[in-house]
């Protein structure tokens, strides 16, 4: 596997224009519910006893172009 160096990461992270964060809710259709803020998801997810905190249920989105 690649190092990847302190460097590198802050130039990945300069490229980052704006996020945005996808709830998956199963039990909700559709699916997957957009966001444009993490305070918006998060309160989704403690709205509907979803763990916020798993990768699987809210997903960040980094957008670079």
């Amino acid at each position: 596997m690649p190092i990847v160096t302190p460097q590198f990461v802050q130039f990945l992270k300069s490229q980052v224009k704006r996020k945005s964060y996808t709830v998956h809710h199963k039990y909700h259709s559709p699916a997957h519910i957009a966001f444009k803020s993490y305070a918006d998801a998060k309160a989704y997810c403690i709205q509907h006893q979803l763990d916020y905190k798993s990768s699987w249920v809210l997903t960040t989105v980094h957008h670079c172009a």
